[in-house]
C-alpha cells in the first residue's frame, strides 16, 4: 500500500513539475569566426548574406528563374574597414532585420 501511494504522489509531483508551455523553435547555426568576412542569417522566410567588413547586403531570391542574389540598398554606408564591423539583428519575424555598424551604432 506505501509503495502505491509513493508511486502515486511522484508521479502526481512530476506532472506539476511539468512546464506546458511549448517553447518557440530555436534557429539553428555554427558560430562564425570572429574574423569571419561573410554570415547568413535567415528570419522567416527571408535569407540575407552580409559582407561583415563592407556591410554589403544580398537577399536570396528563390523563384521560376531560380536561385540568386539580389542587393540589398544601405544608403549612407560607411567605407570597409580591416575589422569586421556589421552585422544583422533580427526579431521573430523578417519585418524586424536590421544592418548593425558596430562601431557608430547606425542602423
Amino acid at each position: 500500500m506505501s509503495k502505491t501511494l509513493a508511486l502515486i504522489l511522484l508521479a502526481a509531483t512530476f506532472a506539476l513539475g511539468q512546464d506546458r508551455t511549448v517553447p518557440p523553435p530555436v534557429a539553428q547555426r555554427t558560430q562564425a569566426p570572429g574574423s569571419a568576412r561573410y554570415e547568413i542569417v535567415e528570419s522567416g522566410n527571408v535569407v540575407i548574406r552580409l559582407d561583415r567588413y563592407t556591410g554589403e547586403t544580398l537577399r536570396r531570391i528563390d523563384d521560376r528563374q531560380g536561385t540568386r542574389w539580389e542587393t540589398v540598398e544601405v544608403p549612407e554606408r560607411p567605407v570597409a574597414g580591416a575589422v569586421p564591423r556589421f552585422q544583422i539583428v533580427t526579431r521573430e519575424n523578417a519585418a524586424g532585420m536590421y544592418l548593425l555598424d558596430t562601431e557608430t551604432g547606425l542602423t
